[in-house]
């Protein structure tokens, strides 16, 4: 079922779905698996069973930099304050080797012990190798620096401690990698890899950027690798995870995954469970009842592992549903904006199913069209009248000018009405419709079959989750033929709604497939019996099989 999308001032779309959403961001503070399908939508049945997150190996990388900038700009504002000063020569400490020139050599051993470990494994992370190559050097810079009896820091006790414009920057920069700090955190947070019952997604969103998903369905999951090729991979466990897809280019790839091994192997047993939950007695009873009107109960099929699920009734999986899908449709179209633009979305229901959704442009483009009428309208206004103030110009003149100008501005206004009517989204049972029409003029339409589409996603901008918009990406089977729905309203929703219908047109080819088999199977067996093949099979079958000798035993 779809659910109603809440309803969000545009801060709270400025930072993302977090606040908005039912369900708590986990210990952490990151986003949870419900607050994902919450937002993209759950199909029907569906339940997460997994998350992972990339691992925090990847955000120390990331904000190492910030940390290093936060602390050494904190810690010199604070020096400065007290009274210290740098690179300060002392001939007493020319050769010696104090505490902290021990300490170093012992650091420096140790680097580069790890250097040579790791630089001798060809399969190291070279970001690793990098940072204890220049921390090295950093380091040995240091020791020889102070073994020549210079000192980068020394506090001049007689100095008064002060807070100038320096430490002013200093202590700005410390406070703005602070923030950077915090935003990277928040957007490792945000890029997750979820498993369901059904699919596999990968979700990715930037606070202040786009927010892109990307799904691969189970049943069309053909392999799952899990890459942790280093030692240092394997031993923090972290990795990448390779999910191939039946359809080539369509492969899903989570880089830097926390547990990526423990993820493979669950995703790899909801993939055999759904392969095998066809038992042959599940297909025997329902050849009884197809073909000889038996109703036969058949075994139960194996649940799918952790899915939790409850026992569906026999043939539940090819049969149709019994209740109607009921989607809670929002109107995205201001109340004062009804009566000139089309309702966004458009649902056409038939006998209690929705066979039929049409969605256009979010209506600020609308709004957007339509500035330019008016801004030619208020211009054209503002012209006559100076001119009728300067020039002295009739009133007959002005008069005839402004019905001139409304006269531009309606056909200019009913033109681009029209045209952002044209364009309709339209998803139907069995086919999705992209529609490019000029205004009162010629069109072109392009369509893909439901069974063709291999990918559903969307993005958004930074603008786009702030108003609510976002551009939705159907990948197809065919080669250059994917359509891209633009600018449309709630594009979570719409995913959402277009994986549905391609769940229940795939079922429904899963289960003509099935009665195709069934129908030819019955009539082969019809002209068996028409023809008395299988009288004469049987006749030949007794007349070569040997009789039984009876033989008396003896006690």
């Amino acid at each position: 079922m779809i659910s109603k999308e809440g309803t969000t001032t545009p801060l709270r779309r400025l930072f993302g779905f977090r606040q908005r959403s039912k369900s708590p961001p986990d210990e952490f503070g990151r986003i949870t698996a419900a607050a994902v399908l919450e937002e993209i939508g759950y199909l029907e049945g569906e339940k997460a069973m997994n998350l992972i997150y990339r691992h925090w190996i990847e955000l120390f990388f990331i904000i190492l930099p910030a940390i290093i900038l936060l602390v050494i700009s904190f810690s010199v504002a604070v020096f400065r304050s007290l009274g210290g000063t740098f690179l300060v020569y002392s001939p007493t400490a020319q050769g010696e080797v104090d505490i902290f020139n021990f300490l170093i050599a012992m650091v420096l051993l140790v680097i580069a012990f790890l250097w040579g470990f790791m630089h001798l494994d060809k399969k190291s992370d070279k970001r690793i190798i990098s940072l204890l190559l220049y921390s090295g050097l950093f380091l040995a810079v240091i020791f020889v620096f102070r073994y020549m009896g210079w000192r980068l820091f020394y506090i001049d006790e007689n100095a008064v401690p002060g807070f100038d414009i320096a430490n002013v920057i200093l202590a700005s920069v410390a406070f703005l990698s602070a923030l950077y700090i915090f935003y990277q955190y928040y957007e490792w947070g945000d890029d997750t890899l979820i498993l369901t019952n059904l699919r596999v997604i990968q979700d990715r969103r930037h606070l202040f950027g786009d927010h892109a998903t990307q799904q691969v369905m189970i049943g069309d999951i053909q392999n799952v690798t899990a890459i942790t090729n280093t030692y240092v991979r394997h031993y923090l466990k972290y990795g990448d995870i390779v999910i191939k897809s039946a359809t080539v280019g369509r492969d899903l790839t989570f880089k830097n995954a926390s547990q990526p091994m423990a993820m493979q192997r669950v995703i790899m047993g909801v993939v055999n469970a759904r392969r095998n939950e066809q038992s042959s007695s599940a297909l025997r009873a329902m050849v009884e009842k197809r073909i000889y009107k038996n109703d036969v109960p058949a075994t139960a099929a194996p649940a799918a592992a952790h899915t939790g699920k409850p026992k569906k009734r026999m043939f539940g999986a090819f049969q149709r549903r019994e209740k109607p899908r009921k989607h809670r449709f929002v109107s995205t179209v201001p109340g004062v904006l009804r009566p000139f633009i089309p309702e966004n979305p458009k649902v056409v229901e038939k006998d209690g199913q929705i066979t039929e959704i049409t969605w256009h442009y979010h209506w600020v483009f609308f709004l957007a069209a339509m500035a330019k009428p008016f801004a030619f309208l208020c211009i054209a206004l503002v012209v006559l009248a100076l001119a009728g103030f300067w020039l002295g110009l009739d009133a007959v003149w002005i008069t005839f000018g402004v019905l001139v100008s409304l006269l531009i501005w309606f056909i200019w206004a009913a033109w681009e009405r029209e045209d952002f009517s044209n364009d309709p989204y339209i998803l139907q049972s069995s086919q999705v419709i992209d529609v490019d029409k000029k205004p009162f003029g010629p069109e072109n339409r392009r369509s893909a079959n439901l069974g063709q589409l291999q990918n559903v996603t969307y993005t958004t901008s930074f603008f786009g989750r702030w108003l609510g918009y976002g551009d939705v990406i159907l990948n197809t089977a065919g080669k250059d033929s994917d359509l891209t729905f633009l600018r449309l309203p709630n594009p979570a929703i719409v995913v959402a709604t277009i994986n549905e219908f391609v769940a229940d047109y795939k079922k429904g080819a899963e289960q003509r497939g099935l009665n195709n088999t069934l129908n030819l199977l019955h009539e082969y067996h019809n002209a068996q019996m028409a023809h008395d093949e299988l009288q004469r099979q049987q006749e030949q079958q007794q007349a070569t099989t040997p009789p039984v000798e009876h033989r008396q035993h003896w006690h």
